[in-house]
């Protein structure tokens, strides 16, 4: 499993760290004032790219990449959880693949403190639940 893990790591550090950083920039500069070229192309960049990380075809590709290097870990999630909604399913595939609370908020259009409690509900829901694999699953919140 360990393995696994790794590989799921090597994925998010090489394909999502951009996008965690471009998150993190177009989070902290939202809020700046002034208007300047470079802050318009920042915006504009994330924005893309941000919509193209919140699409379905996007986060069922991360589902089919979890499974294949997690020994099916979203289908078992969903397997062993079906009472927990599609938006529990999201939540759980963007923290699985390693995004951060500020990625997660940008894709779901939420703000740092939705996501955390959606979180640790997930997390209560998960630890109060019979699945076979929580401890698994709750390792990626």
């Amino acid at each position: 499993m360990k393995s696994r893990r790794n590989s799921i790591d090597a994925l998010v550090r090489e394909r999502f760290l951009t996008i965690n950083s471009l998150c993190d920039d177009y989070f902290e500069l939202s809020d700046m004032p002034g208007d300047s070229h470079l802050k318009n192309a920042i915006f504009k960049n994330v924005k893309t790219r941000i919509k193209e990380m919140s699409s379905a075809s996007f986060r069922n590709q991360l589902a089919e990449r979890l499974n294949d290097d997690l020994n099916g870990v979203v289908d078992r999630f969903e397997a062993q959880l079906p009472e927990l909604s599609a938006d529990d399913r999201v939540v759980f595939i963007y923290s699985a693949a390693g995004f951060s609370i500020k990625s997660i908020g940008l894709f779901l259009n939420l703000k740092k403190s939705s996501v955390y409690t959606r979180r640790r509900r997930l997390r209560e829901a998960i630890e109060s639940s019979q699945a076979v694999d929580k401890e698994e699953f709750i390792s990626f919140l």
